[in-house]
């Protein structure tokens, strides 16, 4: 059983030693890496979902944008955004060097940070209302965020 475990091993070390080094960074599994932040303003048009969730906004005068909504989106921030779809908000997102499972590999992807309307962000909504979400308030919400879904170029779709 030993030597059939170190043949294995051995196998698998060579294997990994052959590939080239795209082919070695497309497996790298290390945490996401944030390259840039940025702002835009835009409308909140809703959610679409394919292997995760992603959020869309829409900048005046330009093409709908979509962030993933990842590890490192903040707590409830869907249920935000729910409650203010077709609202103007300033939203934060990171560029972010990350492996996808479902890729296999690394890609660079947007990834929704922070949202804050005219009159309340993100942050001072959560510090009021995060607490009193779990429970039966979070099932209201979650009916709320699945009720926005859209197909992702921004048009009222079914999921």
């Amino acid at each position: 059983m030993k030597q059939y475990l170190g043949l294995t091993v051995a196998i698998l070390i060579l294997a990994n030693a052959a590939l080239a080094p795209g082919q070695r960074q497309a497996q790298d599994r290390s945490p996401q890496k944030v390259i840039s932040t940025h702002e835009i303003d835009g409308r909140f048009l809703g959610y679409c979902e394919g292997d995760y969730l992603h959020v869309g906004f829409q900048p005046k005068d330009e093409k709908a944008k979509w962030f993933f909504l990842w590890t490192q989106s903040p707590r409830y921030i869907s249920y935000f955004l729910a409650m203010h779809r077709g609202e103007w908000m300033r939203v934060r997102y990171e560029v972010t060097d990350t492996f996808i499972w479902e890729g296999g590999g690394r890609y660079e992807i947007e990834v929704l940070t922070d949202a804050k309307t005219k009159t309340e962000s993100y942050r001072e909504w959560y510090d009021r209302e995060g607490p009193s979400i779990l429970g039966a308030r979070e099932d209201t919400l979650e009916k709320l965020v699945r009720s926005q879904f859209v197909d992702c170029s921004g048009k009222r779709g079914q999921r």
